[in-house]
C-alpha cells in the first residue's frame, strides 16, 4: 500500500515552509496526486525528489518527523588588510 503525505507533512519533514514545497509542485519537481480537493504527496515521490535534489544515492527521510542533516555554510575567513609600506 502507498503511503501519502499531506503538504504540511513535506513541509515539516524538510523543515521549510509549505509555500516552497507547493511551488516545487507547481514547478512539477515533487508529483502529487488529487483526491477531491485534499493534495498528497506519495512518500516514495518525496524520496525520489531528494535523491535527484541532493544527488545522495540514499533517502535522507526515512520516519515521520525526522528531517535530513542541514549544512551550515560559514562565510570565507576576512582578508587582513595590507598596510601601505612607508617610504
Amino acid at each position: 500500500m502507498h503511503d501519502f503525505l499531506s503538504v504540511a507533512d513535506v513541509a515539516e519533514r524538510l523543515n521549510v515552509s509549505e509555500k516552497l514545497v507547493r511551488n516545487e509542485m507547481d514547478r512539477g519537481r515533487i508529483p502529487f496526486k488529487k483526491f477531491g480537493r485534499l493534495i498528497r504527496i506519495p512518500a516514495s515521490a518525496l524520496d525520489r525528489y531528494l535523491l535527484s535534489a541532493t544527488g545522495f544515492k540514499e533517502p535522507l527521510v526515512s520516519g515521520p518527523g525526522q528531517a535530513p542533516p542541514r549544512t551550515v555554510r560559514r562565510p570565507p575567513p576576512a582578508k587582513k588588510k595590507k598596510r601601505p609600506a612607508n617610504a
